[in-house]
């Protein structure tokens, strides 16, 4: 039997371990940084989602308030009802189940009367408004929350 000499064959392990280990290490790396990237990305096109939401129904429903506001003030009800009624229905499709009910109350109030009595029509359109707030402001600290 031949004796093996362990020093030659440990050297040998070593010599082995030493080419593959920087290779390892790298994959490993990699592989976490990668993982990391994704979830920043991830995170990244959250916020932006959220910011772009709250922008898009702020724009909408500040149009609806505006041409609200100022219907009961003009003198061209046809085309102040069309304009009220088109940001109505834009408004519709981004509000949520609270203000909705509001909406729906405010739209079958002007489809009875065209020329509601401002009191009334301004303690709706405020109730309108206050909802609209409180959907914003969940909406803006939802998104600073992420």
């Amino acid at each position: 039997m031949s004796k093996v000499d362990f020093t030659i064959t440990i050297s040998i392990l070593l010599a082995i371990c030493a080419l593959f280990a920087p290779s390892i290490t790298a994959v490993i790396t990699n592989r976490h940084q990668y993982k990391m990237r994704k979830l920043d990305l991830e995170y990244d096109m959250q916020i932006h989602y959220s910011d772009l939401i709250y922008r898009n129904k702020y724009d909408t429903y500040k149009t609806f308030l505006n041409i609200a506001g100022n219907y009961n003030l003009t003198s061209e009800y046809i085309r102040g009802y069309a304009e009220i009624l088109a940001a109505a229905q834009n408004v519709l499709l981004l509000c949520d189940s609270l203000s909705k009910p509001l909406l729906l109350e405010f739209i079958d109030a002007l489809n009875s009367c065209p020329r509601p009595a401002q009191s009334e029509y301004t303690l709706l359109l405020n109730k309108i408004s206050s909802s609209f707030n409180r959907e914003l402001s969940l909406l803006s600290m939802s998104s600073y929350n992420k």
